[in-house]
């Protein structure tokens, strides 16, 4: 079921959409330099706003946050101790050790990222055609408005 919302809304929406697919193509013809622009363009189309889902969000885990808020969880005492201890095995680690590590925590992120939900908006597409509209409009105007004075003389 169509919804009636502002139309400068949708139009904006359209055309920024609309305009990027077109001016992606246009872009790579332009010479280098300014280019002034002035013109009348008629659009027409559609846009379509698909519905809401939940998507498992798969992001890149802040690895010093999720370490500051672990340690943030214990007291000084044994904050410090921990990490004393954590240094030193990192640094006196061979690469078996810090292979295995490694895959212990990456697996343990994997876990909970895919516990990670999120209601994302749903995809906005459109299909637009842009008609430049000529000088012949402006004539036709002209002409419609020299019509209505004359009238509005006589």
């Amino acid at each position: 079921m169509a919804t009636t919302i502002n139309v400068s809304e949708t139009v904006a929406v359209a055309m920024a959409k609309g305009a990027k697919s077109a001016s992606d193509k246009a872009a790579k013809e332009l010479e280098v330099g300014d280019h002034e622009i002035e013109a009348l363009v008629k659009v027409t189309g559609f846009i379509r706003k698909g519905a809401d889902k939940d998507q498992v969000v798969h992001m890149a885990i802040p690895h010093w946050k999720v370490i500051g808020a672990l340690l943030s969880k214990v007291n000084k005492a044994t904050r410090n101790a921990v990490l004393k201890e954590a240094i030193q095995t990192a640094l006196n680690m061979d690469k078996e050790q810090e292979t295995q590590i490694k895959s212990e925590a990456n697996e343990a992120i994997d876990q909970l990222k895919g516990m990670v939900k999120k209601t994302v908006s749903g995809n906005v597409t459109c299909h637009l055609n842009f008609e430049e509209i000529t000088e012949n409009i402006k004539v036709e105007a002209t002409k419609i408005k020299d019509e209505v004075e004359e009238t509005e003389i006589a």
